[in-house]
C-alpha cells in the first residue's frame, strides 16, 4: 500500500471514530434521528478506510457499500453479519433522514450504535495488517504538520476528548 493511500486510510478511520464519539453524545442527549445519522456515518467512514487500502473510491454511497460488501462480506474478509447489519443500518438511516414521519427510538439508536461499532472493530483489525508505521490502529488527527496521537486502548470518545483538549492547549498558546 502506498504511503497516500495509508494516509487516508489512517484519516478515514479517526474520522470513523470521531463520527461515532458523536453518535454516542447524539444518543446519551437522546437525539436518536441524529444519533442513527452518525452511526450510519460511522460506519461509512470505517468501509471507506478500508476501500482506501486498494486507492478505490465511490461518489455514490450504494456504490461503496456493495463494492465493500462483494469484496470483503462475500469472501469472508469481513462477517455476514457486519455486511447484514451494514444493509440495515443504512436503511435505517435512510428512513430516519427523508421520512417526515420517522420517530427514531433509544432501541433503535442503540441498535444502529452497536453496528457502526462491530463495523469500526472489524476495520480497525483488518487494517492493522496493513499499519508497520508509528501510527498504530487508534486514531490520529493531523492539525497542520502535527499529528495528535491517541491510543486504540481508549474508548472512541475518549480519543476524541484527549485530542480536542490537546488542540485547544495547543491553539491557545
Amino acid at each position: 500500500m502506498q504511503d497516500k493511500d495509508r494516509d487516508l486510510s489512517g484519516y478515514r478511520l479517526s474520522l470513523a471514530q470521531e463520527t461515532l464519539a458523536n453518535a454516542k453524545l447524539c444518543m446519551d442527549n437522546q437525539f436518536y434521528r441524529d444519533c442513527i445519522n452518525r452511526s450510519y456515518y460511522a460506519a461509512f467512514y470505517a468501509i471507506k478506510a478500508v476501500l482506501a487500502t486498494e486507492s478505490v473510491d465511490f461518489k455514490r454511497h450504494k456504490d461503496a457499500v456493495g463494492y465493500f460488501n462483494k469484496k470483503y462480506v462475500a469472501t469472508g474478509i469481513f462477517s455476514r453479519e457486519a455486511g447484514k447489519r451494514l444493509g440495515r443500518l443504512k436503511m435505517v438511516r435512510e428512513e430516519s433522514d427523508y421520512s417526515d414521519f420517522y420517530i427514531a427510538s433509544k432501541e433503535d439508536a442503540e441498535k444502529q450504535y452497536e453496528t457502526a461499532e462491530l463495523i469500526i472493530t472489524e476495520a480497525k483489525k483488518y487494517l492493522k495488517q496493513f499499519d508497520n508505521s508509528f501510527l498504530q490502529t487508534g486514531s490520529y488527527t493531523t492539525i497542520g504538520t502535527l499529528v495528535v496521537r491517541t491510543s486504540y486502548q481508549l474508548e472512541a470518545e475518549s480519543q476524541y476528548f484527549v485530542t480536542n483538549e490537546i488542540f485547544k492547549a495547543l491553539t491557545s498558546i
